[in-house]
């Protein structure tokens, strides 16, 4: 890096550098430098405090050799993205050669995916997701943009949420093979992750046409969100006319580390003589997530991949509930009428809350009427942002959320 000190013109472009890695850095001047052979620290700028530690450590003097000098920066796991700056110094009169750093978590890999329903008919909206973290911590890193493309081709850029999901939508409009991708760029080094996501589209499925029900609660067509109850028995109904005679069989093609059982077992053939087959689904253990079902008939060439989330029947075991950006404690929160205070549900780690729909309501406990205290979204709606501006106004009293 070092480069003709007679030039009079000393500077690097900056240098990414990512919270908790390690990076060699090597310093090397050019041919026939005068530094060449000469004692060498690494320092901080004036009146800067370094962000890192490094090895050799900072002010220590090692000498420069021809083919350059190394150092190792150890970045922290934790800590705010910063730009700092650092200079190498010669143990004569040289003048100090700046380095600028950006310390942040700017090295980046593809944590999970959600895989898209992988055989819609023409018409059907296809959702795909990926989740973006730290190459080197793990940490779920939120606001970064995920480019989305359809064969191909760029459609969109969707930045990635406070838990570090990126979703694109689309609307399949062809019979077919098809690919979404999904393309994460890393500042670090200027690579590129990405994952292909690859779907079937059909001119039309028969399973359209089917009922599903789980738990006695209906389930649309390629919806993401069936929802099992861990802990209990669930039951799963399907109904269609095609299947009167056939055999139905309900499989799990994914599960992570969830245990579930079904009764009749998972890829057993069910005989269908009326047209409707059910099954009891268990998820034992203490652990939520996400599955994937899928429904296969003897009568019909196509697939039903069904997504469910399995979670608690206590949310309180799937979230946090923040008041104005804190925790609530267990004697409840003060509102001051006509300040709105902004509610929020954070889902806790492992659990599939994330995008399902979630109401909040509100009880009147004491002094006040229905219309002293609203809410935006309004109360009692479904919600999938988990996200409420509450307002007490009027009256004094006591009500619960």
């Amino acid at each position: 890096m070092a480069g003709n000190r007679n030039s009079g013109v000393m500077g690097a472009a900056p240098m990414y550098i990512c919270h908790g890695a390690e990076h060699d850095f090597k310093f090397a001047a050019v041919v026939d430098s005068p530094w060449i052979n000469q004692g060498l620290s690494l320092n901080p700028v004036s009146g800067e405090t370094a962000s890192i530690s490094t090895e050799p450590e900072f002010g220590e003097y090692q000498k420069l050799l021809a083919d350059g000098t190394e150092w190792k920066l150890k970045c922290p796991n934790e800590g705010t993205d910063i730009d700092f700056n650092l200079q190498v110094q010669s143990e004569f009169t040289a003048a100090p050669y700046p380095l600028p750093f950006k310390l942040g978590d700017y090295r980046r890999k593809i944590l999970n995916t959600r895989d898209p329903i992988s055989m819609p008919v023409v018409g059907d909206k296809v959702s795909a997701e990926i989740q973006v973290g730290s190459f080197y911590t793990g940490k779920v890193l939120a606001g970064i943009d995920v480019e989305w493309y359809f064969d191909g081709e760029e459609v969109e850029t969707v930045p990635t949420t406070d838990v570090g999901w990126s979703k694109f939508d689309h609307t399949v409009t062809s019979v077919g093979e098809h690919t979404i991708t999904a393309k994460v760029l890393s500042p670090y080094d200027g690579t590129t992750s990405e994952h292909i996501f690859t779907l079937n589209v059909y001119l039309e499925s028969p399973w359209k046409e089917a009922k599903l029900l789980v738990n006695g609660v209906l389930v649309d067509w390629n919806s993401p969100n069936a929802l099992l109850i861990r802990g209990q028995a669930n039951d799963v109904t399907v109904e269609a006319s095609f299947l009167s005679g056939n055999e139905v069989t309900l499989c799990l093609i994914d599960w992570g580390d969830l245990e579930i059982e079904a009764l009749p077992e998972f890829g057993s053939p069910v005989l269908t003589p009326h047209a409707k087959a059910s099954w009891t689904l268990t998820a034992s253990g203490t652990k939520s997530g996400r599955i994937t079902l899928e429904l296969k008939s003897s009568a019909v060439a196509q697939t039903w991949v069904v997504r469910c989330a399995v979670s608690s029947a206590n949310l309180a075991d799937e979230a946090y509930v923040e008041i104005g950006g804190v925790v609530v404690p267990t004697e409840g929160n003060w509102f001051i009428r006509d300040q709105a205070q902004t509610v929020t549900l954070t889902p806790k780690s492992g659990s599939p809350l994330a995008g399902l729909p979630v109401t909040l309501t509100c009880t009147i406990k004491d002094g006040l009427d229905v219309a002293n205290v609203v809410s935006e979204p309004t109360f009692n709606t479904a919600q999938t942002t988990h996200s409420w501006t509450v307002t007490g106004k009027t009256k004094s009293g006591t009500f619960q959320l």
